[in-house]
């Protein structure tokens, strides 16, 4: 049995998940949805790696999970969580450059996202 950390983009919810989650608990596997909440968002990226941090117990030799815009935050999250043995797979995922700064999103994606924001979300 292995131990999922699925992570969501921080610009869509936890339920991104939900059939992933109840395939691989079928198939006998752990697994938790880690869950970006919009306050931890407001926050930048150093409030969503806190929060979900917060969220990780028992992830030595787990499999961390990535989703869109959450790819460039996962190698800090596993790297903060302490967490040994564990493997990485990103899905349809943003990959942080090993040499330079890396966006979490595009000035165009920031932009269209910007446009549909209410209150701020």
């Amino acid at each position: 049995m292995t131990k999922f950390f699925l992570l969501h983009s921080p610009a869509v919810g936890p339920t991104t998940w939900k059939w992933v989650s109840e395939k691989l608990q079928v198939m006998g596997h752990a697994v938790v949805i880690l869950v970006i909440s919009p306050s931890a968002t407001f926050r930048g990226w150093e409030g969503v790696i806190d929060e979900v941090v917060d969220q990780i117990t028992g992830a030595d030799d787990a499999v961390f999970v990535a989703h869109s815009g959450a790819g460039p935050l996962l190698p800090t999250i596993v790297d903060r969580s302490k967490a040994r043995g564990s493997s990485m797979v990103f899905v349809d995922a943003g990959l942080p450059s090993t040499a330079t700064y890396t966006p979490l999103m595009s000035k165009a994606f920031l932009k269209q996202l910007s446009a549909v924001a209410q209150d701020g979300l």
